[in-house]
């Protein structure tokens, strides 16, 4: 189905669920959590594999293992590790992180979307730009400022529910490659998140950020491995 959905711009589910089954998403997991047993290095080596079949689908293992699951599991209360991680593993949740704004990329610091504390929640504007996985995921890592004044000291990271009220979805087709993963941009208006999902400490999510994205770095540059030699 690769080349028919890479021409139809279709994120296909089966594919995703089948990557799953075969454990492709617990690499560098605790095997409480039901990791696989392997690390970075294997799982370089698997996702070389499946870029030999098409680099769209080497975006899973960054939205599932090396992106959600090992920030909560680095990052997270024993609680949240229990719940989230062995669902992202599993492909029971399907995973995305949201940093990137329209007019902010690499300038994490600078972001826009925030989330002001209103007590029992907080209530969570702006727009997240290039998600992939965007229009499909139900839960993922969201990064906002939580303090509008102090630059990266004032970014926090939550477990996001993409089924709360509030959030609109815009599917975004005009890219250069990579039609098969899904990407979108997304809009918070007046979003209630609950307190329990904050990750780690209020306002030390830009050190979080940093720590995954060390991470997910790995999972692209195995990509341009493959292709370097394609």
């Amino acid at each position: 189905h690769v080349e028919e959905d890479e021409k139809n711009h279709f994120w296909r589910k089966e594919i995703f669920l089948k990557m799953a089954e075969l454990g492709f998403f617990g690499f560098s997991i605790d095997e409480k959590y039901g990791g696989n047993g392997m690390g970075f290095l294997e799982g370089t080596l698997a996702i070389e594999q499946i870029a030999k079949i098409h680099t769209s689908w080497r975006m899973a293992f960054n939205m599932q293992c090396w992106g959600p699951a090992l920030t909560i599991q680095k990052f997270g209360t024993e609680e949240q590790k229990q719940h989230y991680i062995p669902k992202f593993v599993s492909g029971e949740y399907i995973g995305s992180f949201a940093m990137t704004e329209p007019d902010i990329g690499s300038d994490v610091a600078s972001m826009k979307c925030h989330a002001d504390d209103k007590g029992d929640y907080y209530l969570l504007n702006g727009n997240k730009m290039w998600i992939t996985n965007g229009t499909v995921t139900n839960h993922g890592l969201l990064y906002v400022k939580t303090d509008k004044d102090a630059g990266a000291n004032g970014i926090s990271c939550f477990i996001m529910d993409y089924s709360l009220p509030g959030i609109t979805r815009k599917k975004i087709n005009d890219k250069v490659g990579l039609w098969a993963s899904d990407t979108a941009e997304l809009t918070f208006e007046d979003v209630k998140v609950p307190k329990s999902l904050l990750l780690g400490k209020l306002n030390k999510g830009f050190q979080m950020c940093m720590t995954q994205l060390n991470s997910t770095r790995l999972g692209c540059s195995a990509n341009c491995g493959y292709e370097s030699r394609a």
